[in-house]
């Protein structure tokens, strides 16, 4: 199971850190501006999936494909958690947005763009990052829970996240810049939300079973656009607010987490068997 883990991690990192950092290196070479890895978002937010896919076809084949991919469509009955995923979350960071100095306009505002510009925009994000779950959540949380608790498993994989896309997040244009936060004050709210998100999908995951979709909207709301998005203070108040969160769930629900229960319900998963 661990050198499972360890490849799985492995892999995610030369999947996602290759496009970024070789671009990073030949545009030091050749002397442009780095891009901004658009034609390549999927091969960097998809890494993880990717990985996992890996993994399983080589330690389980065929036959561990088949029982993961059948896994991905596992819809809970309960509707709380679907409320929660389009509901609770984008409360969680319009809250954030509250607490985000935007000067000169209003908060709540109505971003910049057209309505047709936004639906857009929030597709693409559907197709992004929140594909990442199928490999963090599907892949790495069972058998990290196996040796650790819900909680301590998300950590794990909330730490893994920082590292993964911390490249592309350190080449973004805001990063650094002399209207925003220090450069260390991001890094250590990118780090703070990435992991504070990261127990919440957790929690969401057992809770519901091991459902992967459920997840994936989770992941997906939270990483819409809302009003401030940009703002000096926008990272690090979606940071505090979800770490509130994530404590208000582990608490409230810690019932659910308990080795017992996720051993019958989640952790022994078809596709991750020996």
């Amino acid at each position: 199971m661990g050198y499972q883990v360890a490849w799985f991690f492995g892999l995610t990192l030369a999947f996602a850190w290759g496009v970024p950092v070789g671009a990073l290196f030949l545009a030091r070479v050749f002397g442009f501006d780095p891009p901004q890895f658009s034609a390549f978002t999927p091969l960097v937010a998809w890494s993880p999936a990717f990985a996992a896919l890996t993994v399983i076809a080589i330690t389980r084949g065929i036959p561990g494909l088949q029982s993961f991919f059948h896994r991905l469509a596992r819809w809970p009955m309960n509707a709380g958690w679907y409320v929660f995923a389009l509901a609770g979350i984008p409360a969680a960071c319009l809250i954030a947005s509250l607490l985000t100095a935007t000067e000169g306009q209003s908060r709540f505002g109505r971003p910049d763009g057209r309505w047709g510009a936004m639906v857009l925009d929030a597709l693409l994000r559907a197709a992004a990052t929140p594909v990442a779950e199928f490999g963090l959540r599907g892949f790495a949380q069972p058998m990290l829970q196996r040796r650790h608790g819900a909680i301590e498993a998300s950590v794990i994989i909330g730490v893994m996240w920082t590292v993964w896309l911390l490249p592309t997040f350190m080449l973004a244009p805001g990063f650094a810049s002399p209207q925003g936060p220090a450069p260390d004050l991001q890094l250590l709210a990118f780090a703070v939300r990435a992991i504070a998100l990261s127990v919440i999908l957790g929690v969401v995951y057992n809770r519901t079973h091991g459902s992967i979709p459920v997840c994936v909207l989770v992941h997906w709301t939270a990483t819409l656009a809302y009003p401030g998005e940009g703002a000096a203070g926008a990272l690090p108040a979606q940071a505090l607010v979800f770490t509130v969160l994530a404590f208000v769930l582990g608490v409230t629900l810690r019932g659910g987490l308990r080795p017992g229960t996720l051993e019958r319900h989640v952790t022994r998963l078809p596709s991750l068997e020996t």
